[in-house]
């Protein structure tokens, strides 16, 4: 069946309005009142996007807010933006995600008519109407406690006649890692349940789990708000023609962009030629954030005769502030928010590794943990180490929060501190 009508809507997910952006190292207080308002730009970016490309309507897969925080800004902020997207005949379909579920605060501030937030009880089939015909039909429905543990997915089912379906949604598909497992489904239960294009929330990296019928997509957050987000974010603008074929385009709204860069050291670099390199990466990042500002994590490795300055706190201290020097005066600013020092002595260190002393012996120690025992890989050697240490009761939580990875990467660096002090023994006898 042909569709009358060609139509197109904007899909995005995880606003988190207002919500802090996390762990940044470098304070400034004009960089804070920038990100204060990034995530409110950004969806109005999505807005703007849906006016200027003439939308049927905008779908919101959830995480529209933090719940927790009970900010009142954000609804406030929230309702004037969807209130001008209804000025412009655009209609709005929200559902609520783990962050905020149905029974989080709200201040019941009224929104416009043209908004239509799917119930937490069961799952809501609206019919889309534009330029008089009806379009397509919107299956949702919202979370209504900050974890749900059950399989959403399955109460989805389309009903005969709907020309165009579309299952909105907050889910994790396929347990992906490193985001709570809730409201957790399959790609085979989508699937399942008939619809054209599935539009998800949750997971905050851009994913399109499915190219074809059912279409099925993460359009990620519209604006990065740590170092883990990075690269661009921002909303699908999603294109129906008269056959039902699909086309999608993603639109960047971001404010701010996330980078993680790296530096490599040679054996004969100084810091001038350091400095050097640091500029320029540092401009490579402002370049690659197109005229928006930019927050950086840069890593130095490699070998030289610069690793023991480079591994004193107050260089990396000092060549930040260096870097930043009137950067928040900038519009395009490339904020270098941290730099982490992972670099190594001059001399090869698997050789050093096989000499017959204390030297040798801890370093041989250090590459036997990395290798893993019993079957089990590295990282739960390494937890079970920590774990069985008196004092970790005090830091459990952090400990268990810690990935295979980032547990490997702990052991790398203090195997490295541990080199350091035990050559500046050396260098003292």
């Amino acid at each position: 069946m042909k569709t009358r009508v060609p139509f197109s809507f904007v899909h995005c997910a995880d606003l988190h309005l207002d919500s802090p952006f996390e762990g940044l190292s470098s304070k400034n207080d004009k960089l804070a009142d920038l990100l204060r308002e990034a995530t409110f730009q950004a969806f109005d970016n999505v807005i703007t996007i849906a006016i200027e490309n003439k939308a049927a309507f905008v779908l919101i897969g959830g995480d529209i807010y933090d719940g927790a925080d009970n900010s009142l800004r954000a609804q406030i902020r929230y309702a004037d933006t969807l209130a001008r997207a209804a000025k412009h005949g655009i209609f709005c379909y929200a559902v609520h995600g783990n962050h905020d579920p149905v029974k989080a605060w709200r201040a019941n501030i009224a929104l416009p008519e043209q908004v239509h937030v799917f119930s937490d009880d069961r799952v809501e089939r609206i019919p889309v109407v534009h330029q008089g015909q009806e379009i397509a039909h919107i299956y949702g429905i919202s979370h209504n406690d900050y974890q749900i543990k059950h399989n959403l997915a399955a109460k989805f089912m389309r009903q005969d006649g709907d020309d165009y379906a579309i299952g909105l949604l907050h889910c994790n598909v396929g347990a992906c890692a490193g985001y709570d497992d809730y409201a957790p489904c399959t790609v085979s239960d989508l699937r399942s349940s008939g619809m054209d294009y599935w539009a998800l929330g949750h997971i905050h990296g851009r994913d399109v789990l499915s190219a074809h019928v059912p279409l099925i997509v993460y359009p990620g957050n519209t604006q990065g708000r740590s170092s883990k987000e990075t690269g661009e974010k921002g909303c699908y603008l999603v294109r129906v023609n008269e056959d039902k074929q699909t086309e999608m385009t993603f639109h960047a709204t971001d404010m701010v962009r996330w980078f993680q860069a790296s530096i490599t050291i040679n054996e004969e670099e100084t810091i001038d030629s350091l400095r050097e390199k640091l500029f320029a990466k540092q401009q490579e990042l402002r370049a690659a954030a197109q005229k928006r500002g930019s927050i950086s994590r840069l890593t130095i490795t490699g070998r030289g005769k610069l690793h023991g300055l480079l591994r004193q706190l107050s260089t990396e201290r000092d060549l930040v502030a260096d870097l930043n020097d009137g950067e928040e005066q900038r519009s395009d600013f490339a904020w270098i928010d941290a730099i982490t020092v992972k670099t190594k002595p001059e001399f090869d260190l698997e050789k050093r590794r096989q000499l017959p002393d204390l030297v040798g012996d801890f370093l041989r120690s250090a590459d036997a943990v990395r290798q893993g025992a019993d079957g089990k890989p590295a990282g739960e050697v390494i937890r079970d180490i920590l774990l069985n240490r008196p004092e970790s009761n005090k830091i459990k939580p952090i400990i268990m929060d810690l990935s295979e990875q980032e547990l490997v990467e702990l052991l790398d660096e203090a195997e490295i501190t541990g080199l350091d002090l035990l050559l500046a023994g050396e260098e003292l006898r």
